[in-house]
């Protein structure tokens, strides 16, 4: 193992700071999806926003995980496409499953909780992602 790689990543490129704020972000992204639709279907609106920011919330953490790994690649392009995949599936296959299973959940727009959660947070997820993917220095990019 090389020096460097036994050095702690600092700043926005660290995995712990980005799942940090991607954290807030979905916590203040459920909370809005749960007042909306806790307002719209009461109780079950608000499971269902709660169901669907934990669904995002696996999809998205798993994905900065994956992004994380391409850090000590140089093929980050494999990573990164892995990451969007677990990023995308995640959510949608899960709101899929639950609302199969629970139509109560179903009747309280659960996907469209999960899209209303999914699209702010893929935005921040992204730009912590390419953070973390990204170097910081040119003379930390390998040739080759």
């Amino acid at each position: 193992m090389t020096e460097s790689a036994l050095q702690p990543t600092r700043g926005l490129s660290s995995l712990r700071s980005c799942a940090l704020l991607m954290a807030i972000a979905l916590v203040v992204f459920t909370a809005i999806a749960a007042l909306v639709n806790g307002n719209r279907f009461a109780a079950a609106g608000v499971n269902a926003a709660l169901v669907a920011g934990l669904l995002v919330s696996l999809g998205m953490f798993a994905a900065l995980w994956i992004s994380n790994l391409a850090q000590r690649d140089r093929k980050a392009i494999h990573y990164g496409l892995a990451a969007q995949l677990v990023r995308l599936a995640c959510p949608l296959i899960g709101a899929f499953v639950v609302e199969a299973l629970n139509p109560t959940l179903a009747e309280a727009r659960l996907f469209g909780c999960v899209l209303g959660i999914y699209l702010p947070a893929l935005l921040v997820e992204t730009w912590l992602a390419v953070r973390m993917i990204s170097p910081t220095n040119p003379s930390e990019v390998r040739h080759g």
